[in-house]
């Protein structure tokens, strides 16, 4: 008999202890002496010289200034110059903040939001025991539907879900493909603009949109989605504004532009963006389909784009897509299948981003089980199948983390899960050079194999990271990293190649790699053959998140007891001293990349 587990959304607190006050009595002392800067507090009131409540996770001067508070000693605080051009730029943020305020507040959408969508109804799934044989068609069906909402299962017939678009469209697509030589701003005549924002718009359509979709541009399927970005910049206000400021963080990141330059373009489009997002919340009569549209885009296109140190206000990735998630169950919309596909990638690489489950998981679950395809191969680079196995480890992820399950049947499903990812693997264990020649035409299919294998491989770490006493020093995982490394000869590197589409399963072998791993050299001489492409967008903030957990994490031993200064960096993870031990080397525990992201204020979507 199967065994069930039943889960739904995991809360996982996110408090910091908050630290005591600041002496009083060295506060007046301090202030004294005339010294007015914080000497205890958070990096940035130091630089600033302002006092600081040393509130945590944000003291209350950087949060009402919508400042990134800094405990960690940042690295721009090495050097006086770092620190005088960093005063500077939180100048630049503060005026940037205070225009936002004199214009509305972009507290306004997450208002309308709450309004206009009540809490989703927490979902109630069973998560039925996986059995062997481990191939998708043999696995009993015992999931049940207890519980979910009909909206849950939001996708349509399996043979509806391909990346394309309405009938209607075909003749608009022809044009576009006939004349598909010609650059992408030659269309924008029809597509009402400000003169002054013109430009920005040639650049997104000439320099942003050929970053996005790099998977999907191989199989033929531009065109049509050139058709459907025309026809949503044309229609579609929110969306037009998104792109626009897109454009203006691509162009601000690229062409290092100070930031009185170009910040006033960001935040005026993004502002404009959620303004107009709010209202069609407002109405909310029949513009779902613009409402997702312009969500999505807020999510996708600017992980794509965005620094890693973006320190402008902006609403959370994971904010937006609660409210694609209300869109689809309380008002049972169905998207069309392109945003259907890209919904699916953004939930379940969320998903292991937040240690929760994804929302839609019981639908991926379905889906494996019935060998239906959601079109995320042709989107994205990875198989479906491998997708849908990722979902559940998240799923299990999340349970873990909830301590909703025990250690016995956390092994059982690890064990169980990791079958099936074998099983996967052995389907097509054939790879090759997907480059017909040097600089020639790239082969969507030998690419995608490729990939799909390294997304699997990652899964299998992210997997047996889950098991209790995990070590990054088994051979079973030093194993798989090389094997992660191996993968990597196959596919294209530079600026022409892919490294971009495989961010995730770079985070996850990267976050598990040994510091000796031949894994960290290839990908320092990846990251270095990007060149600027490799500053910014999900590889550029992985590849900074990366160095910032192999910084805390290469040297887990300490000759001596730690000192003040190490115990300021992750202190509930330092071990207790033993008594009539002193001198005595101490082992840390392991830092988890969530860990770090959540500590330095990094809410990333890396996918």
């Amino acid at each position: 008999m199967s065994t069930f587990i039943t889960y739904d959304q995991p809360h996982v607190s996110a408090d910091v202890p908050a630290e005591e006050p600041a002496n009083v009595g060295a506060e007046q002392s301090s202030r004294a002496r005339g010294l007015r800067r914080s000497r205890s507090g958070c990096y940035t009131c130091r630089v600033r010289r302002k006092k600081c409540d040393e509130g945590r996770p944000s003291c209350a001067a950087c949060s009402k200034l919508c400042l990134k508070c800094d405990y960690v000693k940042p690295s721009w605080w090495m050097s006086m110059e770092q620190r005088r051009l960093q005063k500077e730029r939180i100048k630049d943020r503060i005026r940037q903040t205070k225009m936002i305020e004199r214009e509305g507040s972009m507290r306004e959408y997450m208002h309308h939001m709450r309004e206009t969508f009540a809490q989703r109804t927490q979902a109630t799934v069973q998560y039925g025991g996986l059995t062997t044989p481990v191939s998708a068609s043999d696995v009993s069906p015992t999931y049940d539907e207890i519980g979910l909402p009909p909206s849950q299962n939001f996708f349509l017939g399996p043979g509806a879900v391909q990346c394309g678009i309405d009938q209607t469209q075909a003749q608009h697509n022809a044009r576009i493909m006939h004349e598909f030589n010609r650059p992408l701003s030659s269309f924008q005549s029809t597509i009402l603009v400000e003169d002054r924002d013109r430009p920005l718009l040639t650049h997104f359509l000439d320099h942003v949109l050929q970053l996005i979709f790099p998977i999907l541009e191989l199989h033929q399927r531009r065109p049509a989605r050139a058709s459907e970005i025309l026809r949503s910049l044309q229609t579609n206000r929110s969306y037009l504004h998104c792109c626009l400021s897109v454009s203006a963080i691509h162009i601000k990141t690229t062409m290092n532009l100070s930031a009185e330059q170009i910040d006033s373009d960001i935040m005026r489009h993004r502002y404009e963006a959620v303004s107009q997002l709010s209202q069609a919340l407002r109405n909310c009569s029949d513009q779902h389909e613009q409402i997702l549209d312009a969500t999505l885009a807020m999510i996708f296109f600017h992980c794509s784009v965005g620094a890693p140190d973006d320190y402008l206000p902006d609403i959370p990735w994971n904010a937006h897509f609660q409210a694609v998630s209300n869109l689809i169950n309380k008002l049972n919309f169905v998207p069309q299948p392109f945003s259907m596909s890209l919904i699916s990638w953004i939930d379940i690489f969320g998903a292991t981003m937040l240690g929760k489950s994804p929302q839609f998981a019981h639908t991926y679950r379905n889906r494996h089980i019935n060998g239906t395809s959601s079109g995320l191969q042709e989107l994205m680079g990875c198989d479906d199948h491998v997708m849908y196995l990722i979902s559940e480890i998240a799923c299990l992820d999340s349970l873990k983390a909830s301590g909703r399950i025990g250690e016995a049947k956390l092994r059982h499903h690890i064990s169980a899960l990791s079958m099936q990812l074998e099983h996967t693997a052995s389907a097509d264990a054939t790879l090759e050079w997907p480059c017909t020649s040097p600089g020639g035409t790239v082969e969507p299919q030998k690419l995608t194999a490729s990939m799909s294998a390294l997304f699997c491989i990652a899964a299998r770490i992210y997997l047996r990271s889950l098991a209790p006493n995990f070590s990054c020093n088994q051979p079973s995982i030093i194993s798989l990293v090389g094997a992660a490394a191996e993968i990597l000869r196959y596919i294209p590197a530079g600026i022409r190649g892919f490294d971009r589409a495989i961010v995730w399963p770079l985070l996850i072998t990267g976050a598990h790699s040994i510091p000796s791993s031949p894994f960290r050299s290839i990908l320092a001489e990846r990251a270095s053959a990007l060149s600027d492409l490799g500053d910014f967008g999900s590889f550029g903030r992985m590849y900074r998140l990366l160095q910032e957990l192999w910084r805390l994490n290469d040297d887990l031993i300490s000759p001596q007891l730690p000192s003040s200064a190490t115990s300021l960096t992750f202190p509930e993870r330092l071990p207790e001293p033993s008594q009539g031990t002193p001198g005595r080397s101490l082992r840390k525990q392991q830092v988890h990349w969530r860990d770090v992201m959540q500590r330095r204020g990094w809410g990333y979507l890396l996918m």
